[in-house]
């Protein structure tokens, strides 16, 4: 029996009969490194999970969504106006002020008579009939995600037969391309791997993943352009009895140049394929290993690649120099098993921060390492990650880190973010994360007093200050980040979301820095330009003192 299914059946134990919903798990906020939080709880969430974030690191995560897996004589809770149908391949961001928008690139759509008027799901999602028959739990395998500074999400997963594309944004409506089709039918996911997406410097989606045939596996590359998707194959290599189904593809941009990382178990090794022209040039990543549950990431001329070498680790394959050297992450309890599919399966999830490398995995829970050498140390997440699977990583150049992953036990999608979460509290009912900030000075009572107040101090992730005020002309902010190890600014702007006037310079706390400003009486906006939903009023006032 599958590991999942075995968490599962302690779950439908755990559940009360009634009409109790399945509930939101206790959150346990670990040392103080890592903060988790539910992005989505309503029925079962999560699996496939993939996430993104934005340069000012908003997180964006894609995952599928089923109908709740209910005990006997339970009943289903219905789901809320505005919430997208399900099954349906999900898509959730967070505003910078902590709200989430939970919608969906696709789902199934109402039975006929029964769509509600009026009710607009976030991200527009394309409504398909019968989209039951093909994007089960069972069959699918797996999202990638990618967004853009204005907010647009690319996305891709695999279902049935099929490799599928979505886009859309807050502001659009979403639109779905099928990218690939394998002949014949396909009810358990296998035959095509887990896809990845990335983004080329013109903003256009490439997508990548492994599929099996009667002659063998074929590594595919699909990109689009204008209107048309077109799909080349890349590498080919040979089956064996007794090999698992194809691996997740990587693929990214490593110097602008699209690299695609793929796992040949057969020869025991990891590959990258870098595109020179209209040729890709094949270099050994690794060898001596399986590769199962690989996962890639790039970062302007970097690149790292995490598996599990199949004799009880994972590792970590780094690019420098024009050649790969491979460090052990961690060691692992158990190896993946090689006869276990899609979203069961054991996966590993890699993402650069700087110059820090992280890694995420599965072995009995969710684990998480990171090194900026070659030593890699783990990162304590709490016992909220005991009961997940499938880990997502995705990371900034600020240092922003995000992980997602598969609660089994609640049946629901979990985020966290690493590093000091000092002054973040969850907001209830809503699983939401809200900033805990001084009570507002800001809108019309910012500056009222006229009295000056121009030092502000960073504390965990949120200021201390929600208003700051000076008299007109030249005066000078004393910013005090005094989170040990989060990076940090302040910047003001003419509005929220206007032109910068002036910043620091992001640093890591402990650090202290000035900002000399020149500005008229008015009302500005000040805010941290690597974690926005820090913000609040300048208000330069006359006769202020």
């Amino acid at each position: 029996m599958h590991r999942r299914a075995l968490l599962i059946l302690a779950t439908v134990g755990l559940i009360a009969t009634g009409c109790s919903s399945i509930s939101t798990p206790a959150v346990d906020y670990g040392t103080g490194s890592f903060f988790p939080y539910v992005v989505d709880s309503q029925d079962d969430m999560g699996q496939g999970n993939a996430v993104a974030l934005t340069p000012d690191g908003l997180p964006y995560v894609s995952y599928f969504g089923y109908a709740a897996k209910l005990a006997e004589g339970q009943i289903a809770i219905p789901r809320p106006f505005g919430a997208p149908n399900v099954p349906g391949v999900m898509l959730s961001t967070s505003s910078s002020d902590g709200l989430w928008q939970r919608g969906a690139v696709e789902m199934q759509a109402s039975p006929p008579g029964l769509a509600p008027n009026g009710v607009t799901v976030p991200f527009g999602p394309v409504s398909t009939d019968n989209l039951d028959k093909t994007l089960t739990a069972k069959a699918a395998n797996g999202t990638s995600i990618a967004v853009d500074a204005q907010g647009t999400a690319y996305v891709a997963w695999t279902s049935s037969n099929t490799v599928s594309y979505g886009t859309s944004s807050l502001t659009t409506t979403a639109t779905v391309d099928t990218v690939y089709t394998l002949s014949g039918t396909v009810s358990e996911a296998g035959p095509i791997g887990r896809p990845s997406i990335a983004l080329d410097d013109a903003g256009n989606p490439w997508i990548a993943f492994t599929i099996e045939t009667n002659k063998g596996l074929e590594v595919h590359v699909a990109n689009l352009s204008g209107s048309k998707w077109t799909d080349q194959v890349v590498a080919t290599f040979a089956g064996c009895n007794g090999c698992p189904s194809p691996q997740p593809t990587g693929i990214g941009f490593v110097g602008g140049a699209a690299t695609v990382i793929y796992a040949d178990p057969s020869a025991k090794q990891v590959v990258a394929l870098t595109q020179k022209g209209t040729a890709w040039t094949p270099t050994t990543v690794a060898s001596g290993v399986t590769g199962f549950g690989l996962s890639f990431a790039a970062a302007g001329d970097k690149a790292i690649a995490a598996f599990y070498t199949g004799d009880g680790a994972v590792d970590v394959a780094t690019l420098g120099q024009g050649s790969w050297s491979t460090d052990k992450a961690a060691d692992v309890t158990t190896d993946p098993n090689e006869t276990v599919n899609g979203s069961d399966a054991s996966s590993t999830a890699a993402a650069i921060a700087g110059d820090t490398r992280y890694v995420a995995y599965d072995d009995q829970g969710i684990h998480l390492s990171s090194a900026t050498d070659a030593s890699f140390s783990a990162v304590d997440l709490g016992s909220t990650v005991s009961s997940g699977t499938d880990p997502s990583l995705a990371a900034t150049d600020k240092g922003a880190v995000a992980l997602g992953w598969y609660d089994t036990l609640a049946q629901n999608e979990m985020l966290g973010f690493a590093g000091n979460v000092t002054g973040i509290v969850v907001a209830r009912p809503s699983p939401s994360l809200t900033v805990s900030q001084a009570p507002p000075g800001g809108g019309g009572s910012c500056g009222a007093d006229k009295a000056v107040l121009l030092d502000q101090t960073a504390v965990g992730t949120s200021f201390t200050e929600s208003c700051l005020v000076a008299a007109p002309g030249k005066f000078t902010v004393n910013f005090d980040n005094k989170a040990a190890g989060i990076p940090h600014n302040f910047a003001v702007l003419t509005a929220a979301g206007g032109k910068q006037i002036a910043a620091t310079k992001v640093a890591s706390g402990p650090v202290q820095q000035t900002l000399p400003l020149d500005l008229q009486a008015g009302t500005y906006y000040f805010q941290c330009d690597v974690h926005t939903f820090m913000n609040g009023t300048l208000a330069v006032v006359n006769g202020a003192k």
